[in-house]
Parts: structure tokens; sequence; C-alpha cells
């Protein structure tokens, strides 16, 4: 809650307190298809009792989109329809005249928590900003994946819905999100330096990670690597037990340390910029441009932006993806796999190499993460 809305706020939860979460979705008349799944899924009563909440409704179109993408969540394993409704549920109640919402992207937690879909402690957040039309919120969740609220401010006696016409998308572990981002060379080093299962059983983690020309640009030195050496490039990329938005980065300079051991200096300049050991890179749409990092010496350039938002159909083509992943996951091995980091960030060029001392990291692509 923020306190220039409170009264305001307030005023319309009372005028709504006679009106439930449940009986706001089952009046509203493109939103019961939702209020079933939360009765069966026996969500309802829990989000009811949550205090200035907000819910990124899926109206029937969207629901139904999903079945006809292969994800029917009235017929997958009952935790991940569970853990894709807690995604879309989040705490802090945001409105869509929100003053927030204008001066800066939100970046608010979902009450999803590990193990299910994902392993940040914290729950994995989604984005919101003022939308382009009025009384609506722009949202963006992982992998970028952005859309609009079709029906905004429907409030109930503890909070408040905004219906929308698609699903919000999950941040993916770090193989999807190389797969799907199509960063596939770096994904080569990793299986070679034989890094996968560290990095996917991480948690609260942020990984850099590089683009195909980034790494395509290093291979002279890549290519005479041992898998050891590798491994060390690939912890480089690697901050552990830290969830790094953009925030994160806000007043003085931080220092962070990565798996292997390099400390990492990190600030925000006056232009928004962020600078690495002072090395300047910048934020643009959700992208962090940073370095890459190699274990007898470290590139440093400026990278160019990438940023990928992904079509509706593609975006819940990933969910399917993740949905079936982590369903195998829990009737099989039943063994936790990260399914979001915090950042996952896609940097562009590598320059000429520097010494070990000035330290690079690289930019990538942000799951919901960066602004």
């Amino acid at each position: 809650m923020h306190l220039p809305l409170v009264a305001t706020v307030a005023l319309q939860l009372s005028c709504a307190s006679a009106q439930s979460l449940g009986q706001a979705l089952a009046s509203h008349g493109s939103l019961s298809t939702l209020h079933g799944l939360l009765v069966d899924l026996d969500l309802l009563s829990g989000f009811e009792a949550a205090q200035n909440a907000t819910l990124l409704a899926m109206t029937d179109e969207a629901i139904i989109g999903l079945a006809n993408w292969g994800l029917n969540m009235s017929l997958i394993d009952a935790e991940i329809a569970r853990g894709i409704l807690k995604y879309h549920f989040l705490e802090g109640l945001y409105t869509s005249a929100d003053p927030s919402l204008r001066a800066d992207t939100q970046l608010v937690p979902s009450v999803l928590r590990p193990p299910v879909l994902t392993n940040v402690t914290d729950g994995p957040v989604v984005k919101l900003s003022a939308g382009g039309v009025s009384n609506s919120i722009r949202v963006e969740s992982g992998l970028q994946k952005v859309l609009q609220t079709v029906d905004a401010d429907i409030y109930y006696d503890s909070g408040v819905v905004h219906a929308i016409d698609s699903n919000l998308v999950l941040p993916h572990n770090i193989s999807e999100t190389t797969n799907i981002g199509k960063l596939l060379e770096f994904w080569g080093i990793i299986e070679k330096s034989q890094t996968r299962e560290l990095l996917e059983t991480l948690r609260d983690a942020t990984i850099f990670l590089p683009n195909d020309k980034a790494v395509r640009k290093g291979r002279p030195v890549l290519d005479s690597l041992e898998p050891e050496q590798l491994a060390a490039v690939v912890l480089n990329h690697a901050i552990p037990n830290r969830v790094l938005h953009h925030t994160a980065f806000a007043g003085e300079e931080k220092e962070f340390t990565t798996l292997s051991g390099m400390k990492v200096r990190v600030r925000r300049d006056l232009k928004g910029h962020i600078r690495v050991n002072d090395a300047g890179c910048g934020p643009s749409n959700g992208i962090l441009r940073e370095y890459m990092a190699s274990p007898r010496r470290l590139y440093t350039s400026h990278w160019r932006a990438v940023a990928q938002v992904l079509p509706g159909a593609a975006a819940a083509v990933a969910v399917c993806i993740l949905a079936t992943s982590k369903i195998q996951t829990l009737r099989a091995a039943k063994k936790e796999r990260v399914t979001a980091f915090s950042t996952t960030h896609v940097g562009n060029d590598i320059g000429e190499p520097q010494a070990e001392s000035e330290v690079a990291n690289l930019g990538s692509l942000g799951g919901g993460c960066m602004k």
C-alpha cells in the first residue's frame, strides 16, 4: 500500500467490503473460469485472506488460449497449476492511479515460493508500470512478455483485481532461458565445463549470459581452455545468494562476489547507467549491458542491448515447456531445479583484454528482473 493512495483506496475497499474476491470474480463477465480454478485448486480462501493484494486475473479467453496451446489448467499437475496462478497473485495493492507506477517501474513479488516453479526465496517478481492508455497497467513477466490490463481496478474487500487477456510467463531455468533466448554458444561452454548441474541448483542467484556474438569474439581464447578453466569462465558470470534487480544498484557503489570468488564493484551513475568496476554500461528495456570474463584475462567493451519480447503464442508454448519439465521433475526425481533466476542478462560485444583486476561480467536477458 502506498501512502498517497491510502485514503482513496481505503474508501474504495470499504465500498467493496460486501464483496469478497470470489464474489468479484464470479460476478465479472469474463473471470468466472478463473474463479472455478481457484476453488478447485484450493487457492481461493488463501487469496481472500491476504490483505492489500493485487490479482492479475486471466480472463476466460486467456485460459482457453492456454488450453489450446496444450496447457489445460484443469488437467495439468495440480502443483504446477497452483504455481502458475500464484505467480499472478502479487504482494501489495497497486491501482492504475498509483503514482509509483508513473514514477518508475515497480518490481512486485508474487506469492509463489519454492520449491515448485521457482528457487527465489522471496518469490519471482512481476514488473508493473503505468499503462499506455488511461486506467490501465503495463505488466511485464518472465522472458520480457509484456501485456496491458484490459479491465483495471476491480476492487474487493482486501485488494484489487486487474483483468488480463493473456497469461504471465514464469522466469525459466538457465537451460530453458539459453535455449529460448538462442544463447547456444554460451550454453555449449556451460556443457563443456560441466557446470550445468551447479547452475541449475542455485537459489537466489543472478546470472549474466553472453549472446552468441560475444562468445564467438572470445573463441580464440575460449577454445584454448581446458574444462576446468572454462568452469571458471562460467562461474565468473554468476553471483550467488543475491537477487539483483536494477534497484540494487541505486546509491553508493556496492561490491559483489561471483561464484569464482571474483570481486565485482557495481554502481549506478547519475544518468541511470550501470557501471561495473568503473567500466560503463547502460540499462535498456530490461537489459543490463556488461562484459564477459575469462579466468586469465577479462574482456571489456560496451554492450548493445538485446531485448526479446515473445509473442503471445510463443509465450504460451514457453509455459508449456516449463510445466512439462517440472511435472517430470516432480513425479520422477523429486529434485529441485531452478526455474527463476533474479537476472539473466544478454550481452553483445567483447573488446580487447584488460588487466585481471578490471573485473567484467556480461549483460543478459532479464526474465522480469532488470529495468
